[in-house]
């Protein structure tokens, strides 16, 4: 809706209150004069002036900038995608939460993630995009990467473009190109040559293992599939495994496990469980 606002002079409006007022209460004998400075007049207009900006401010704010908050749900392979009215995509891994504006207003793009999460930012050169996290924050204006937000650590790695991360206890910073990540905890933030090749296996179902202890294939694969693999005899397992999968049925690569480092994997009724 559109609205129409005129010239509002204060000392003319006074004027006219005090004829009326003066005409209406003359009577024989007796006159209501208002006696006020023109200086207060203006006082009093400009404050209530104010206080109506004021109150469309909140409006305004309430309406366009209230955040919609989004959990994704467990059991959608590939994370939950959500698009943002700027054209931006983003991925939600399960238990994933995004805080998030109906409609970007200001000159920042600001959301609120935590868990984890990967973006393909819209191109906006006016507004950069930035992901507010627990312990950092990461300012794009237009690019790929993913970040994972836990246990008071955040991983950011990017796939395309470039990517500021901020950590907003040690104040350090780092600028990330294709094919690095950055690691943020509590005391300081430190950037590198990306290793995990799978860091995008849980949106992807691709996973290459060399050489990679049972142990970490296992969370890997426990971060895709749902239904958990558990290690139920507590042991340490020697085996090293080497091999491919892409979006491979669980019962398939279960029986790979099996075969490929001499294992009893049983099927319970929520869980896969190493004996």
């Amino acid at each position: 809706m559109d609205l129409k606002v005129k010239d509002f002079d204060p000392i003319k409006a006074l004027r006219k209150i005090e004829q009326q007022v003066s005409l209406t209460n003359r009577k024989p004998g007796k006159m209501i004069r208002i006696k006020l400075s023109l200086r207060k007049a203006t006082a009093v207009a400009a404050v209530f002036i104010a206080l109506i900006s004021s109150v469309f401010f909140l409006i305004q704010t309430n309406q366009f900038n209230h955040l919609i908050e989004f959990e994704a749900n467990t059991q959608v392979k590939g994370g939950q995608q959500i698009l943002l009215e700027d054209g931006t995509k983003i991925w939600l891994n399960k238990h994933a939460v995004l805080s998030y504006p109906k409609s970007f207003t200001s000159q920042k793009r600001k959301i609120y993630l935590k868990g984890e999460a990967f973006f393909e930012v819209a191109p906006d050169s006016t507004r950069p995009f930035v992901v507010n996290l627990d312990n950092s924050k990461v300012t794009v204006l237009g690019t790929s990467f993913n970040i994972k937000n836990e246990n008071e650590n955040t991983l950011v790695t990017v796939a395309s473009g470039k990517v500021r991360v901020n950590s907003l206890n040690s104040k350090d910073s780092a600028l990330l190109v294709p094919g690095y990540t950055a690691l943020v905890n509590n005391d300081e933030l430190k950037h590198y040559k990306t290793k995990d090749k799978n860091y995008l296996a849980w949106k992807t179902g691709k996973f290459i293992f060399e050489n990679t202890s049972i142990q970490e294939v296992i969370e890997a694969l426990n971060n895709y599939y749902d239904i958990p693999i558990i290690n139920q005899s507590h042991k340490n397992l020697d085996c090293q495994l080497t091999t491919k999968f892409n979006n491979t049925p669980i019962d398939e690569v279960i029986q790979l496990m099996e075969l490929s480092c001499n294992l009893s994997i049983i099927k319970t009724n929520n869980c896969y469980q190493i004996h």
